[in-house]
């Protein structure tokens, strides 16, 4: 069986240990609309929406409409994430950028969350030089 966008949200959000109202206040969406598009009351929620939601949750805007892109994984350690931020070129500049797009209080702390960050930019046509 085919999930729903909000069904695949609420597993992911268990799968991180986070409650509705936590997402909420990283995303500064209200709890009441989250709740309303797990349970599938919202069925089209606006791609900023599942803009936020995702970069909250570390997955890819494209995991949560269609099962496929960058999917839950292991984060990996910090030396991992300092690796992949210099090769790519990903500047505190440009930290500092995605992070004001994502307007997320903290960066992620995977390279997998870094990658979707940058991909959910792309997505988004966000004018920023990305890697």
């Amino acid at each position: 069986m085919k999930l729903t966008v909000g069904q695949r949200i609420a597993n992911v959000r268990e799968y991180r240990r986070l409650k509705g109202t936590e997402l909420s206040e990283l995303t500064k969406i209200p709890t009441s609309t989250i709740t309303a598009i797990e349970k599938g009351r919202i069925k089209n929620a606006s791609g900023e929406f599942l803009r936020r939601i995702a970069d909250a949750l570390e997955v890819s805007v494209d995991y949560l409409i269609t099962d496929r892109g960058v999917k839950l994984e292991d984060a990996m350690g910090p030396e991992s994430l300092a690796v992949f931020l210099r090769e790519n070129d990903v500047t505190d500049e440009l930290q500092a950028k995605l992070r004001a797009l994502s307007k997320l209080p903290t960066s992620p702390k995977s390279v997998k969350g870094w990658r979707n960050l940058i991909e959910n930019a792309r997505y988004l046509g966000a004018e920023l030089l990305v890697p």
